[in-house]
């Protein structure tokens, strides 16, 4: 059993710090100024069929959302036919700061999900946890909120 990677950008040279969104804008200016046609994001893909596969793309957000300027999706799965699965999309906007974050699992075909939705605003940080069971029991924790003046003690974890 064969697999087969494809990449523009390693993702993994970054690191978590406050630039990581500026050297990704840079890296996605540098591949889209290349004149190769197609290359509009920045990818890392890879696929090990029935065991694993992986995807990290940073791109410009769509006209349709109006908020964010980037997104970043970094999605992994395991297993056959993606039995499990784990994954983190962020939007940006166009100053660079996250706007919302979604973290999410899923085991046993989406039998099992977690799903974390961290939203940034001007007055604090809102997070929201929802959590399925059997595919038909739902329930969620209590939205948490940080006032701005507690955020800056919360952003190693959101960011």
């Amino acid at each position: 059993m064969g697999g087969c990677a494809a990449h523009n950008y390693d993702f993994s040279s970054l690191g978590d710090d406050t630039k990581r969104v500026s050297h990704l804008i840079g890296g996605l200016e540098s591949v889209s100024g290349d004149g190769e046609a197609g290359d509009d994001a920045l990818y890392d893909v890879s696929l090990t069929p029935l065991v694993h596969s992986r995807l990290h793309v940073f791109a410009e957000a769509d006209e349709d959302d109006e908020d964010a300027s980037y997104i970043e999706a970094d999605l992994a799965s395991y297993l056959p036919v993606f039995g499990f699965a784990t994954g983190t999309v962020s939007r940006y906007d166009s100053d660079q700061r996250l706007l919302d974050k979604h973290v999410f699992d899923s085991g046993f075909w989406g039998a099992f999900r977690n799903h974390r939705e961290i939203t940034m605003s001007d007055d604090g940080t809102r997070e929201r946890t929802r959590h399925t069971f059997l595919w038909i029991f739902n329930w969620s924790s209590e939205e948490q909120f940080y006032p701005a003046t507690a955020m800056s003690d919360r952003s190693d974890s959101t960011r």
